[in-house]
């Protein structure tokens, strides 16, 4: 008889998921209050600053970057409802919670954790302000929330997406996605509306989250049938 994965066989990804926050907790950390120096518009104070200055003085500011990373943060969004929407047909066809995919299940609490991470850096916990003035205020920026959601999104879509859909479907959906998401980090980087210490923030969450899912998965086997 098939047992369901233990936490020893589940050793892996719990380390990972450890490790990870430890290390994210620490970075968020040292940049709230290591070298921390007016260097930001309107005096605002940045952690890290030796760091940040010289990453941001020869990177300097790309609109071009800017829109481009602004454009593909609503392909993320439609990435989402996407998702959202299979899970609703899923629903509708099969009438019954116990027999939708546990992966959209999980997609789903995995976007709403997302959220709530975003509200904290934005409203409650802001370490930084961006490097410039947007619409001429300052504006929370670490960590980067493209740069958490271009991964967190598209790789939690990739570890379920083998279980969700069958042969070429997942395949060519995964490209899109590994594509997408390093595309937006790096653009975001270029585009000069962050520190350097926000994208790196915003990849250390994103590992996080991604560690939190993997380890979540690991506890089962897909059982509902693929598209």
């Amino acid at each position: 008889m098939d047992q369901p994965k233990s936490l020893a066989t589940s050793k892996r990804p719990l380390i990972l998921l450890f490790s990870s926050f430890v290390l994210a907790a620490a970075f968020t950390i040292i940049v709230k209050f290591v070298d921390v120096q007016p260097i930001g518009p309107e005096g605002s104070k940045v952690g890290l600053a030796g760091l940040n200055s010289i990453v941001f003085l020869n990177i300097g500011e790309s609109p071009f970057w800017r829109q481009l990373t602004d454009f593909l943060g609503i392909a993320l969004g439609v990435v989402v409802v996407a998702y959202v929407i299979f899970a609703i047909i899923r629903l509708v066809r099969t009438k019954s919670l116990k027999k939708l995919n546990r992966e959209l299940l999980m997609l789903g609490f995995f976007y709403l954790v997302l959220a709530i991470i975003y509200l904290v850096f934005e409203k409650l916990l802001i370490v930084n302000f961006r490097p410039i003035l947007i619409d001429g205020a300052l504006e929370a920026s670490y960590p980067s929330s493209h740069t958490l959601f271009a991964l967190a999104i598209c790789g939690s879509a990739i570890m379920v997406n083998s279980r969700l859909f069958s042969g070429l479907a997942s395949k060519v959906l995964n490209i899109v996605l590994c594509i997408l998401a390093p595309l937006i980090v790096i653009g975001r980087l270029l585009s000069g509306v962050h520190w350097f210490t926000d994208i790196a923030g915003g990849v250390l969450f994103a590992a996080v989250l991604l560690a939190s899912f993997s380890f979540a998965l690991s506890f089962h086997s897909p059982k509902a049938p693929k598209v």
